[in-house]
This record gives C-alpha cells, structure tokens and sequence, in this order.
C-alpha cells in the first residue's frame, strides 16, 4: 500500500472481456537488390509452408507454397542446351507426422504473381495455375530433398530457362499435398533451382514465395480458452477497466500485462508422433474506436514448459503507461488491446489463452491480468 506522501501502490486487473478475433497474416516475401551488389528480403520470414494436416484439434488445414526464381547470367550458360534441372528444398520446420512421409505435388505457375507483402489468404484465378509436374516425398528426417524435373518440361522450357527475360517469362511453381500427414515448411535462402546447361551448372535463388492456408475444417477447442494461432490470424482482442478500478486522481508509474497461457490444453488429443509446435511469440496492438491498430511490441512465452498449465505472456512496455494514465484524464480513443503472432514467423503454431470467464475453468486468476503501479496525488 502507498499513499499521498508518495509511496507507489498497486492494483492487479482482471480482463473485462477476451475476444476471438482474425487478423489477415502477411506471408509473402521478396529479394531485392540492395546497393553494392548484395540483396534483401522485404519481409520478415524467409520459409514458404506446404502440405495439408489433420489436426484432432484444431482441423484439418492446407498450406500451399510458392516460389519463383532468379535466372543466370552465364553467357556460356545461356549458349548451351539444358540436360538436367532440380529443385532443390531444404526442410525447416514440421507440423503434423514425424513417422510417416509426406507425399507433395509441384505445379507450374503460368503468370506472374505479386508476392509482395502478399497475405496467407490470397486467391487466384483458375488459370494461374498450370500444369501437374511431378510428384516427390519427403521423410521427416530430410535435410535436403531434390526433385528432378521430368525431361518434357526440361525441354519444353529450355529456352526460357536460358533467356535473358527468364525473371519475367518464368513464374515458378506451386507445391501442394492432396494428403494429411504435415505440413512442411522450407528455407528460401537454402533452396535453389539447379539447371545444367552445356558444361554449367547453375544455381537459380530463390528470390519471392508465398504461402496460402486454407483452414478445410474449424478447431473443436476446450471451453474456456480463446485461440491465438500464426498464419491463420487468429488472434484475440481484450480490455481491462482502468476507469472503473478507483485510482482517483493519480500518476501512473508502470503497467505490466500478464496472458497466462495453457500448454497442456495446447497439446491435448495428438496422436503418437504427432508435433503440434507451439506459438512462443506474440504482438502486442492498441485498437481504437476509429479502427486504427498500432503495434506496441513482442513478448515471447515465458515459464515455458511442455506439461505446464501456467505459461505466461508477459507484456511490458512503455507505451501502457501513457495509454493508461490517458485512459484515467478521460482519453476514450482507444478501446482495447489485440495480440496476435509475431510477424517474424511463418508457421502455423497455435497457444491457447485463458479467458478466465469458463464453467470449466472459473478461476479469475487464469484470465489476463493488468499490474498497474500508481501514485495518488489527491
């Protein structure tokens, strides 16, 4: 306890209301030329997902990638004839079976596609899309998988291959699963398209991908519990009631979010050798009436324990300190907060948060919590 000769208090908030809501992800990205000869990517990830699962929890759910490529430069390159050409995928990340291999389908793409900040629900025309390639496997133990493109294709496009327009008149290739074993998700910086034309052997970078998501089935979740979960948006929305908590006139000095979260319910009904990974970093908005959102920050998932049922979010940043005192001097522009996955990953994790508001689970405790440390000053 403090009071009016200075000493801080504080008061610890329950959330006024946890709310389900989607946000639209951001999964594409492309590879610019920077000054000096060197490139970037655009965006933050540089994994393109692809593949279907069946989730006992939260569905079954497709992921579609697709990349494009740089062409070469190679004068010698671009006089000979093309006898061989490979994609090449190096796997980082998995959702669904590590026992059982994964059976993909690899597209031609026909026209361009702008993957420019592009969004995980974007769609396309029936004829983007071209022609069935070929099918591969990967092995959950695969560090590299290397698809040899069939000799037709190699020779139906051997001039593209080799032309000084390849960026323009070569759009690359979707991959697609039709099964539900996982899906996988692949580093752009590692694979490559590799082309042998004449006495070259080339490499092409990767230089733009996309993932789509597709989600066939919707999630059966433990009551309770509000889903937060990267690539499909999901994201929850929340509140706290500063005007109504009595602070009187007062100088707030710090405030402090705390989303416990529940990996135990996060990993509920997988099967035996089943990963469902988990989200481990959030973003923190502020939501307006207006319909502005701002982005505060991140926080990653602390206590973090497969097996526990306390995990937390901890959200400390300075920014809550003006938002709240301006809140308490009569500030109604902003009305909540919104925390979604960090925009720094391409996954498909999922965590789930507690509402605290469940017949279940009717602890206040579990809900999100607001510390607020404050000096009155009346």
């Amino acid at each position: 306890m403090g009071g009016l000769d200075g000493t801080p208090e504080t008061k610890v908030l329950q959330a006024s209301s946890v709310e389900p809501d989607t946000v639209r992800d951001v999964t594409g990205n492309v590879l610019v030329p920077t000054i000096g000869g060197g490139a970037r990517w655009l965006g933050n990830s540089t994994r393109v997902l692809a593949g279907r699962v069946a989730d006992p929890m939260l569905g079954t759910m497709a992921a579609k990638g697709y990349v494009d490529f740089a062409g070469s430069t190679s004068q010698a390159f671009r006089n000979g004839t093309v006898t061989a050409a490979e994609l090449h995928l190096v796997p980082n990340y998995t959702y669904g079976s590590v026992v059982t291999q994964a059976t993909f389908r690899l597209n031609e793409i026909r026209e361009e596609i702008d993957m420019t900040s592009a969004k995980a629900d974007t769609s396309f025309a029936e004829n983007v899309i071209g022609d069935f390639i070929t099918e591969f496997s990967i092995k959950p133990s695969d560090t590299l998988v290397v698809i040899p493109l069939p000799p037709a294709f190699i020779a139906a496009n051997d001039t593209t291959f080799r032309s000084e327009r390849f960026a323009t008149s070569f759009h690359g290739f979707q991959i697609s699963s039709t099964g539900t074993d996982a899906i996988r998700g692949f580093s752009a910086d590692s694979s490559m398209l590799r082309v042998v034309s004449g006495q070259d052997t080339v490499d092409f970078p990767v230089t733009k991908i996309l993932t789509t998501l597709t989600r066939e089935s919707e999630p059966t979740l433990p009551e309770g519990y509000v889903l937060i979960q990267d690539g499909f948006g999901e994201a929850a929305n929340f509140d706290f009631p500063f005007e109504q908590a009595g602070f009187g006139p007062s100088a707030i000095n710090r405030v402090v979010f705390a989303l416990p979260a529940d990996t135990v319910a996060t990993q509920a009904n997988a099967p035996a050798g089943f990963v469902r990974p988990l989200l481990r970093e959030v973003s923190l908005y502020t939501l307006s009436d207006d319909g502005d959102v701002a982005r505060l920050g991140y926080t990653s998932l602390i206590d973090f324990r497969l097996g526990t049922k306390d995990a937390r979010f901890i959200l400390d940043h300075e920014g809550l300190t003006d938002i709240v005192q301006s809140r308490l001097e009569g500030d109604d522009t902003l009305s909540g907060f919104r925390i979604t996955p960090d925009v720094e990953s391409n996954t498909i994790n999922p965590i789930l948060i507690y509402t605290g508001n469940s017949q279940t689970i009717p602890d206040p405790g579990k809900a999100p919590q607001a510390t607020v440390t404050f000096t009155p000053t009346e």
